[in-house]
């Protein structure tokens, strides 16, 4: 019996043709870097690549990937790339921004790869090091749905230029998001009136808004916190009846309520 040292397939039930579709799981970093490298080869029309903070030291830091990057851009191939960019990194990142369009998202955990036909990922990367092992996937299935994560990721980054700034200049430059989970903007919603410093706004566009607001407890909130801190200016916009106006004067006198029509 012959053994195979180094790879670990997974093949599909259409495994016999030539083209067949597989999954496998490579070890050591000869096995490896040829897996890479022949991945970036092979490129044709677009490569995404998401990964760790560590990522840019590996693709700038070993020639042999810094090479075959900068023969994607010589080849006109789309090129996107999303990092966790911070001070450790900032200089390798630089260098991936000559090469291809880089974006900024916190928190990236994992690293993996999708070009129009193949999937590369690996777990863990160490700094300017050929990595240990990697899944490698031309599966029609898996491609999708990483290209799906990888464009949702892309979505909710920032540009690497803006992050850039925040570091070297210490300018905040905040961030806009759209958050779709009704338990986490409640949780957010809740969060912002408890850390409100100096003043709160809100409009509510109909006396029914007005009354959800009042059964998740966020009237009593407000009146909680302007109790608590008389200093804070409590401004709310919302259309009245006489129910509704009563219970806007026990928010505190110093505070402002309006009626909208």
């Amino acid at each position: 019996m012959k053994q195979v040292t180094g790879t670990s397939s997974l093949p599909s039930s259409n495994a016999n043709s030539a083209n067949s579709e597989r999954t496998q799981v490579l070890y050591g970093p000869e096995n490896t870097t040829s897996a890479i490298l022949k991945f970036l080869m092979d490129v044709d029309t677009k490569l995404d690549i998401c990964a760790d903070s560590t990522w840019p030291s590996v693709a700038m830091g070993i020639d042999v990937f810094r090479n075959a990057l900068i023969d994607i851009k010589k080849r006109r191939i789309m090129r996107r790339y999303i990092t966790t960019i911070t001070k450790n990194n900032l200089s390798y990142c630089k260098e991936v921004m000559k090469i291809g369009e880089l974006r900024h998202l916190d928190g990236i955990r994992g690293n993996f790869a999708v070009s129009e036909r193949e999937y590369l990922a690996s777990a863990t990367l160490q700094e300017a090091k050929l990595l240990q092992q990697v899944i490698y996937s031309n599966v029609k299935e898996v491609l999708e749905q990483q290209q799906y994560v990888f464009d949702s990721f892309w979505n909710r980054s920032s540009p690497a230029e803006l992050r850039i700034k925040e570091i070297e200049e210490g300018i905040n430059f905040g961030r806009t998001e759209v958050i779709q989970d009704p338990k986490e903007v409640q949780h957010l919603f809740i969060n912002m009136i408890k850390l409100a410093k100096h003043e709160l706004l809100l409009v509510l566009p109909t006396i029914n808004a007005f009354y959800r607001q009042e059964r998740i407890g966020i009237i009593e909130l407000l009146k909680q916190t302007a109790e608590r801190d008389h200093s804070l200016n409590v401004r709310i916009l919302t259309p009245t009846n006489d129910a509704i106006e009563k219970k806007l004067l026990t928010i505190g006198s110093g505070n402002e309520q309006r009626d909208r029509d």
